[in-house]
């Protein structure tokens, strides 16, 4: 993963100038690894009082997902500047249907069906399910992802 100092992402000839390298990896190491983990255990283990978790969990996966938005934009805007291939590598595959898989979980909050009172009918179920699991498989994808080139 470390070469002389360098983050190995991309190969010699795929990569972007450093500094835009770098500043991607801060943003996606706070975003990925600190803030949509946190934002994942908050919903979890329903921390804070009644009603705050919820309000703590989107507020803390809103910032991770701007910062990896950001993120996301930075290295992007610097392949195009060097008139680089987009997507050429693994780490920017996996690193694409991480954020699209990131930016699709605020946007299904829009369709989320309100659980009835004293139980919880199956298209909110099942729309748990489909939330949950795809925020765990980006994390996940984002852990995988991450020392490959």
């Amino acid at each position: 993963m470390w070469s002389t100092g360098t983050l190995i992402i991309y190969h010699l000839a795929l990569r972007p100038p450093q500094s835009h390298v770098w500043t991607h990896a801060l943003l996606m190491t706070i975003a990925w690894g600190f803030m949509v983990p946190a934002g994942i255990l908050i919903a979890r283990f329903r921390v804070g009082a009644q009603g705050l978790w919820f309000k703590m969990h989107r507020a803390v996966q809103c910032l991770g997902i701007t910062l990896a938005v950001a993120g996301f934009a930075v290295i992007v805007a610097a392949v195009s500047n060097e008139s680089l291939a987009h997507f050429a590598v693994s780490h920017a595959k996996i690193g694409l249907a991480i954020m699209v898989f990131g930016v699709l979980q605020p946007l299904n909050a829009f369709i989320r069906p309100h659980p009835a009172e004293g139980h919880k009918p199956f298209w909110r179920m099942l729309w748990e399910t489909v939330h949950k699991g795809l925020g765990y498989v980006a994390v996940l994808l984002a852990l995988y992802g991450t020392p490959l080139r």
